[in-house]
């Protein structure tokens, strides 16, 4: 039922903004992006409309929920994904219309909102001592890319077993982040961009590249024949202009 309402809502949100545009105007380029996008799609659409297209109207939430929802009938155009599993989950139903293309990437990071909060991976000691009886935020390890990476990292350094107790699972990466920006969790585990995001957390460390798969957004046209200004507008997502915004707001170079 909560998947039916949310696929509802995303028609409901683009039927109005079809409703809502200029007499002869092309309609926004739909967008479904991962929730880590959320802000950095403002600009790129901004950059699309000086570039003469037509401006995105974007759907956030976790990669698995989105593609969910474009599986289940949600009136998506480009997808992009932050992690390549939930792209394989569309091209797998065929639901993609183009080869996948890899879109940025982005780092992990340990934060907390609070300044006495330390820890270092590389100092042999234990990041369940440092929590304490605190919570560390984590996106859903169980399905959402962030919750996945994080999940991994801590495996390999040996942590999870000892923090799992101590897990506040979020919806996605962008409410794991709202808890330690409102100091409802000492610590947390997010991209980051998004930790680049947010003024009232800091980077307590970085995990170790070798630590997790790399992080890898990925993008796509969904549908059997997408529009052709949707065609274009995937062009422009892999254009240098697109490079230029997302390393301003703290993603990795797409290659």
């Amino acid at each position: 039922m909560a998947r039916r309402a949310s696929v509802l809502f995303a028609c409901i949100v683009f039927s109005a903004l079809l409703i809502s545009r200029p007499a002869g105007a092309e309609p926004p380029v739909r967008i479904f992006a991962a929730a880590s996008l959320t802000g950095v799609f403002a600009d790129i659409s901004d950059a699309g409309i000086a570039a003469g297209l037509p401006p995105c109207s974007c759907v956030h939430a976790a990669s698995s929920t989105l593609a969910r929802q474009i599986a289940q009938g949600a009136p998506g155009e480009i997808y992009v994904s932050a992690n390549p599993a939930w792209m394989d989950y569309l091209v797998d139903r065929n639901f993609n219309h183009d080869v996948p293309q890899l879109f940025a990437g982005n780092t992990l990071v340990l934060i907390s909102a609070r300044q006495g909060f330390r820890f270092r991976f590389d100092s042999g000691a234990r990041l369940a001592a440092a929590l304490a009886s605190e919570w560390l935020a984590l996106a859903d390890p169980d399905h959402v890319p962030a919750g996945l990476y994080a999940k991994a990292g801590l495996e390999h350094l040996g942590h999870w077993n000892d923090v799992s107790p101590r897990i506040a699972r979020a919806a996605n990466v962008r409410a794991a982040l709202a808890l330690v920006a409102r100091n409802e969790a000492i610590a947390g585990v997010v991209y980051g961009s998004d930790a680049a995001s947010e003024p009232r957390v800091r980077i307590v460390d970085t995990f170790p590249t070798e630590s997790h798969p790399k992080i890898k957004y990925m993008a796509v046209t969904v549908g059997a024949a997408p529009r052709p200004i949707a065609a274009r507008y995937f062009s422009f997502l892999m254009s240098d202009t697109v490079a230029a915004i997302l390393t301003r707001y703290g993603f990795r170079p797409s290659d």
